[in-house]
């Protein structure tokens, strides 16, 4: 198997690994989940042959697949999946009121936010107007109803509402969470491929680790990291919905910009003298130990 193919494979594998336990979990069986994969790969050649400017070909796709012809056929009469990027415009226009009830001086004071009600009669600052200012052309009942459910925002005795996040984020586990791995996934990977195309523009991609974190800090880690990334979330999502950057011509392309912070954790298994092993991947394993072997002989 060619070195490219093997690193696919690989990374298919790790991909697969992670993803197995919610298919398991929720009753999804391999033959469905390898129906999925078929029908993607399907869509996705024929998708490449048009944008060479050929008509897809069931004989093309099936030679670039492996699946048999009469399966293609049957799959390209089958519509693709709807485009996410509606989902996506409603969880932006949640976190842009969520966003700017921090941060905008009539709602908020000196960063925190304040208890709002949810009209006012008297034209006061209201949950009403921060959505009418921040999310134009979506209703605020809907807004509110949507943060309530979520658990990012409450409803007071005093009928006012108090945000409890700074960003629209899905706790339980439910239909809406399973969407967010999906696209957070797909931002990942073509962000990744993206990069590793030499005529593209790269994106923003970095990662920070330490390998010898105790986990007695876990908490105070967390914390911390939590409040730092909040606040660098706020300040990009201000840049971003600058002004200066919307469309002057209208009938111009959309471009959906996004920038994600997460973090990672991982339990890493105890060697002698209690030296933490670092995991990697199967296709490193051998340059690494070369590596270590020859750090070790170095005089």
């Amino acid at each position: 198997m060619a070195g490219r193919k093997r690193a696919v494979i690989e990374a298919l594998i790790s991909i697969a690994e992670s993803i197995a336990p919610l298919l398991i979990a929720e009753g999804v069986s391999s033959p469905e989940a390898e129906s999925v994969l078929r029908s993607v790969c399907v869509h996705e050649a024929a998708r490449a042959e048009k944008g060479k400017g050929n008509r897809p070909n069931a004989s093309r796709v099936a030679l670039l697949t492996g699946v048999d012809r009469h399966v293609v056929a049957s799959i390209l009469k089958t519509p693709e999946r709807a485009d996410p990027g509606e989902r996506e415009t409603r969880r932006h226009r949640l976190n842009r009121v969520l966003a700017e009830w921090h941060a905008d001086p009539d709602y908020s004071d000196g960063g925190r936010p304040k208890d709002l009600e949810i009209r006012s009669r008297r034209r006061n600052r209201s949950f009403w107007t921060l959505s009418q200012t921040y999310a134009k052309d979506v209703y605020p009942g809907l807004i509110l109803n949507e943060l309530v459910n979520v658990g990012a925002v409450e409803k007071r005795p005093d009928r006012r509402v108090r945000p409890r996040m700074r960003s629209y984020k899905v706790s339980r586990f439910n239909e809406e969470s399973v969407f967010e791995i999906g696209y957070r996934v797909r931002d990942l990977t073509q962000t990744l491929l993206n990069n590793m195309s030499p005529s593209a523009w790269p994106r923003v991609c970095g990662t920070v680790q330490t390998i010898d974190a105790d986990h007695k800090n876990l908490p105070l880690i967390r914390r911390a990291l939590e409040e730092r990334s909040n606040a660098t979330l706020t300040a990009v999502d201000q840049l971003l919905n600058s002004p200066k950057w919307r469309r002057t011509d209208r009938s111009g392309r959309r471009v959906r910009i996004a920038w994600t912070c997460y973090s990672a954790e991982e339990l890493l298994t105890e060697g002698p003298g209690n030296e933490a092993k670092r995991t990697f991947p199967r296709g490193r394993r051998r340059r690494h130990a070369a590596a270590s072997r020859s750090r070790k002989t170095k005089p």
